[in-house]
């Protein structure tokens, strides 16, 4: 038995990290945006953003589209994302599929044309509420609803840029906060239903999350 106890006792603790929680966090944006099937989209007459936020800890990646004729200048030393309050330097863009760092405090868009920007991630922790659970059973789904005033997260991203030869800076500001938190059990999050989408013509049955939205992300735990 002094051989088997321990052996057994490894295993139920392997057994308990098995078991794994997600919770989920849906945003609001302040400025009206459009949210779709895979994009929340911010657009006005010189530029439109797209975010896809849905990923661990959250995707702060977006697409910056130059709707104009002129060539746009986006000023990274005057271009942040704000996390209540605490304000960060955009140093990432990517090309190539590829993050690299942009050494250059200035980075032109031609006209009609796009750059993705980067920023590692939203938040990496969970909220603890009283009273709510952070690990669940299947059975147990609460949902903690917030106000812009209640909302223990809200950020931003805040653009400085120019157009073609003028010298007149523009700032544009996408501002979100956290809407609703919710603890799931591993089994819960990972839910699917079908749905039908065309493809060559062809109606084509695939499987979709439930918790997945391009307005929402997780974080795992």
């Amino acid at each position: 038995m002094k051989k088997i106890l321990p052996l057994l006792f490894t295993i139920a603790l392997v057994c308990t990290s098995c078991v794994n929680y997600y919770q989920v966090l849906s945003l609001k944006s302040i400025e009206p945006t459009k949210v779709s099937e895979n994009v929340v989209t911010y657009s006005d007459k010189d530029c439109r953003l797209d975010y896809d936020f849905w990923a661990d800890k959250g995707n702060m990646s977006f697409t910056l589209f130059n709707q104009t004729d002129e060539t746009m200048y986006i000023y990274l030393g005057e271009t942040f994302f704000v996390k209540n309050g605490l304000a960060m330097d955009f140093l990432q863009v990517k090309k190539n599929r590829a993050l690299v760092y942009s050494p250059e405090n200035v980075i032109a868009i031609p006209a009609h044309s796009y750059k993705m920007l980067d920023f590692p991630m939203i938040h990496a922790s969970i909220f603890e509420f009283c009273g709510v659970s952070v690990t669940p059973d299947r059975s147990e789904i609460v949902e903690q609803n917030f106000t812009q005033q209640e909302s223990p997260l809200d950020f931003s991203v805040r653009l400085t840029y120019s157009l073609g030869q003028s010298s007149v800076k523009k700032v544009l500001k996408n501002e979100f906060y956290v809407s609703q938190v919710v603890n799931y059990h591993k089994v819960n999050f990972e839910q699917v239903h079908t749905d039908t989408i065309r493809s060559c013509n062809e109606p084509q049955i695939i499987f979709v999350q439930d918790a997945k939205s391009p307005d929402k992300f997780y974080i795992s735990y």
